[in-house]
């Protein structure tokens, strides 16, 4: 294993008044914390490929 592409994406879309908090956090889970949550997966991965 010599990289990891990741990628994330989904979105929401009309006026902040009108979104609710609960779908800018799903929002957020997925694209933020979602990669981060890989990234830290296969990291050991990477660095024993080396």
């Amino acid at each position: 294993l010599w990289a990891v592409v990741n990628n994330a994406g989904i979105s929401t879309f009309g006026e902040v008044e009108f979104t609710t908090m609960n779908t800018y956090k799903q929002v957020s889970e997925v694209n933020l914390w979602g990669t981060i949550r890989v990234t830290k997966a296969f990291l050991p991965l990477i660095r024993r490929a080396k």
